[in-house]
């Protein structure tokens, strides 16, 4: 075991974080689910959604068998919703191949949807003890200042000296070790060597690292190439009926809000006016608009674009209501059964203002 090893191990007994609710007892599937959703998602946003799930859903079994829709409600708010739908088929076969454990195999865990090669690791380390390094995104920023790695952590040369020096620091004995270590990594790039407002005299290694002593803790790790961001536009129609219920339309499975419930997309080739709208809605749902009401715009930021937002809410009527209702996949939703769907934030957003 090297010396920032054991360094930070020392850390983490007088300073690290041991009451988190994955923590308790090491569950695997209670690390798989934490390890799932703190991609790319900070600690203190987890935490209530790990344990609404886990409470809705506390074993792999119970996770396999539950429809998606009652996942995806669950991780409602929580983004990158693939990691959901990934989360439920893996569920599914884990039952089917692993009779209901999840494996302690670093091949098997990558064969999972959703598990990559640091999530794989995480898993291994905390759950079974066993000696198999991590890269998110608090470790990689660690290890770039500690050792004045160059270079955006996105490209594969920089990456590949990246899990390099992950390997070396990692214990090589499976025990409790390793468990502390990668625990200790995690915290010292949340708690102390922060993205900003970094705390570099609260370090246990700063004396061995090369971005503090040379001042370059500011500009490690490199930021990724500067891109601006493409923008889009739509236009999302919410029809309430005269029952008071709204017409969602379930995404496809894959892409952006993939499986969730949105509302019906327009975009027009042509000129934006009401009654080219009111024309779309009665040849498109067979419905009949009474009154509609423009919401302010707004935009939604993703990873790769901004999607800048209209919304209009038609008040509608018409025989059709019950055709479309059975017409998948749109369905007709009142404000109680909300909650039992995935709905997007940006769609949570809409449907506040108008029920």
């Amino acid at each position: 075991m090297d010396h920032f090893t054991k360094q930070l191990i020392e850390w983490h007994h007088q300073h690290g974080r041991k009451e988190l609710p994955w923590q308790q007892g090491r569950d695997p599937y209670a690390v798989w689910i934490s390890e799932i959703m703190l991609q790319q998602t900070q600690v203190a946003t987890v935490i209530p959604y790990f344990e609404r799930f886990c409470s809705q859903f506390p074993d792999i079994s119970t996770l396999a068998n539950a429809p998606l829709d009652a996942v995806l409600a669950l991780w409602s708010g929580l983004g990158y919703y693939s990691r959901a739908r990934n989360l439920h088929k893996a569920a599914a076969m884990v039952m089917a191949e692993h009779g209901g454990a999840l494996p302690a195999d670093f091949a098997a865990l990558m064969a999972l949807p959703g598990i990559g090669r640091s999530t794989a690791g995480a898993i291994l380390a905390q759950a079974f003890q066993l000696p198999y390094p991590i890269l998110d995104g608090n470790v990689r920023r660690v290890l770039c200042r500690y050792h004045g790695i160059e270079g955006w952590p996105g490209e594969s040369g920089v990456q590949r000296r990246l899990w390099s020096v992950a390997e070396e620091h990692t214990p090589a004995m499976a025990g409790d070790a390793v468990v502390d270590y990668t625990q200790a990594i995690m915290d010292l790039g949340a708690l102390v060597c922060t993205p900003r407002n970094w705390h570099c005299d609260d370090c246990p290694v700063g004396d061995g690292c090369y971005a503090h002593q040379q001042g370059k803790v500011e500009s490690l790790p490199t930021k990724r190439p500067r891109k601006e961001l493409p923008e889009r536009a739509v236009t999302l129609v919410a029809m309430v009926n005269e029952a008071g219920a709204l017409l969602l339309e379930r995404r496809p499975p894959s892409g952006i809000w993939g499986g969730l419930w949105s509302l019906p997309e327009w975009r027009p080739s042509a000129e934006k006016n009401g009654q080219y709208l009111n024309y779309w809605i009665e040849t498109q749902f067979g419905l009949n608009v009474s009154s509609f009401q423009k919401l302010d715009d707004f935009s939604h930021t993703f990873t790769h674009f901004r999607l800048n937002i209209s919304p209009i809410v038609f008040q509608v009527r018409g025989g059709a209501t019950d055709r479309v209702m059975e017409k998948q996949p749109l369905f007709w939703y009142k404000p109680d059964q909300f909650s039992q769907i995935g709905l997007p934030a940006p769609i949570k957003k809409v449907v506040g203002q108008i029920f």
